[in-house]
């Protein structure tokens, strides 16, 4: 997963959560100004498939909910739907246009970590590649109970 300076991660921690940084007034939103995403649905469906679709034995994510996420991990999250929501505008427009937030978080996780479902059951082929070309990334149960995306 790409790394991004604690700078950043704290400007989109205050964008998603108005108490981790009062003095920024900024939604989310206004990074993807552009189209007509709320990113914030967006983020919320791709972390709820994130736990649903990799909680097993091993892990202990059973009965964890997004609210148990790492900031960190919501912030670096946020930053990958947004360059995928980027990108999609560039290079998929139509397609994307065809879902709606939910749909578009829940795909994103499971087509970029390739779990035989996603942008591909729709025959998108342009959404499915765009969403693998991302590095798969992990999710698993920390020391401190919480949850990380890495």
């Amino acid at each position: 997963m790409k790394r991004y300076s604690k700078e950043r991660l704290f400007e989109v921690m205050a964008r998603l959560d108005k108490t981790f940084k009062p003095n920024l007034n900024e939604d989310i939103n206004s990074m993807a100004a552009d189209n007509n995403f709320d990113i914030n649905k967006i983020l919320n469906s791709y972390l709820e498939t994130a736990i649903w679709a990799e909680e097993s034995d091993e892990n202990d994510l059973q009965g964890k909910t997004i609210q148990e996420i790492d900031k960190n991990s919501k912030a670096n999250s946020a930053i990958e739907i947004y360059q995928f929501l980027q990108k999609a505008q560039q290079e998929a427009s139509d397609e994307l246009n065809t879902y709606d937030e939910e749909a578009i978080g829940h795909n994103l996780w499971l087509s970029r970590n390739g779990h035989g479902a996603g942008f591909f059951d729709d025959n998108n082929d342009k959404l499915q590649n765009l969403a693998r070309n991302m590095k798969p990334v992990d999710i698993y149960l920390g020391n401190d109970n919480k949850v990380y995306i890495d």
